[in-house]
């Protein structure tokens, strides 16, 4: 999620705000009774894949989000498992303390195509940080794991208001699991804000570890917002 130079947790229908095309999920929540559309498509040396997702305002704190990935993966077509997941927001930032929200995760491995396939329902729990420096700066993180055990995920990202519309980040990513070396990750990106429900963007990144063969990608994408019902 991109920082856009407003109060993030206040309930009134400013800029868009997204939880793409960056990795760190965002501690903002939908506006109550507002639906946004989040579709982007990402080009890799594996093939092309489009992200889509859904988010819908339930309370003046909380969202549910549905989201599907599919394309073309090593010459072979795949719908990836479907994912479900509820945003609530437990804490409002005051002084030095961050906005934090606690994000909920069920990805559902029967629902996808053969060759993506799994007998398996996992779920996972993330928090999500924001601080605000000023109008134009933000930084924000996540943690959150399957387990709390043997695996973790973490993200740290920081924004900039260049314009009035147009805010760049610089992010960095990683999962560490007990059994595997981490693979550190790095990206940078943009959005614009075409009008206050619109917002287009693009990002860019890659691995970090020369040891191992890079894996470059690069995004685009596009999310709008809309009221439901007063």
């Amino acid at each position: 999620m991109l920082f856009t130079g407003f109060t993030m947790y206040a309930q009134n229908p400013s800029e868009i705000v997204t939880d793409r095309p960056d990795q760190t999920d965002g501690a903002y929540v939908l506006l109550k009774n507002y639906l946004q559309v989040e579709n982007g498509i990402l080009f890799n040396k594996s093939g092309v894949l489009n992200n889509f997702m859904v988010r819908y305002g339930y309370s003046e704190s909380g969202e549910f989000r549905c989201a599907m990935d599919l394309g073309r993966i090593k010459s072979k077509f795949s719908i990836f498992p479907v994912q479900l997941s509820a945003k609530q927001r437990i804490l409002n930032p005051s002084g030095a303390i961050p906005l934090v929200t606690l994000i909920g995760y069920l990805n559902f491995g029967p629902i996808a195509s053969a060759n993506a396939k799994s007998n398996e329902i996992e779920g996972s729990l993330l928090l999500a940080f924001q601080h605000d420096l000023n109008d134009d700066m933000a930084f924000e993180w996540n943690f959150g794991s399957q387990s709390f055990k043997n695996d973790l995920h973490f993200t740290l990202l920081y924004s900039y208001k260049i314009f009035h519309n147009t805010t760049v980040f610089v992010e960095y990513f990683s999962d560490y699991e007990k059994a595997s070396k981490p693979v550190h990750n790095a990206d940078v990106g943009l959005l614009y804000a075409a009008s206050n429900n619109l917002s287009l963007d693009i990002g860019f990144g890659s691995t970090l570890d020369t040891s191992l063969h890079n894996s470059i990608f690069f995004t685009c994408g596009a999310s709008y917002r809309f009221q439901t019902s007063d």
